[in-house]
């Protein structure tokens, strides 16, 4: 993905990739290595879902019981109390899409904005 922002440094011999002020692009800001470079375009927001995720380790037993007792805790979250419209075309498209129920797809939003609302707590 990211073969094409690296020049080849005879002198160093080695790929670098070379980073320009937005407002001055003659300005160099910053030289990185490919290790450098790869980290900071993970590091990015936007580039979250080329990370791996946390996995739950356990048996096959373990992770249907987490499974289960994550739904019943969905079922339980009032979708009446949340800022997320059912009637909105755009939620209900977006749980065509997912193949949800217009509800499930609000307590997944719920429950997203909750977990983001820990991580930034714990930051």
């Amino acid at each position: 993905m990211l073969k094409e922002d690296f020049t080849y440094n005879e002198t160093l011999d080695r790929f670098e990739f070379l980073k320009y002020d937005s407002k001055n692009p003659t300005k160099l800001i910053n030289e990185l290595d490919v290790d450098e470079r790869v980290k900071e375009f993970l590091s990015l927001e936007e580039n979250d879902n080329l990370v791996e995720a946390d996995v739950k380790k356990g048996t096959r037993t373990d992770l249907q019981n987490a499974n289960n007792q994550s739904s019943s805790s969905n079922n339980k979250l009032d979708i009446s109390k949340s800022k997320y419209d059912p009637k909105n075309p755009d939620i209900i498209r977006q749980a065509e899409l997912k193949n949800m129920t217009v509800e499930d797809h609000i307590r997944t939003l719920m429950i997203r904005d909750e977990k983001m609302k820990d991580d930034l707590k714990n930051k």
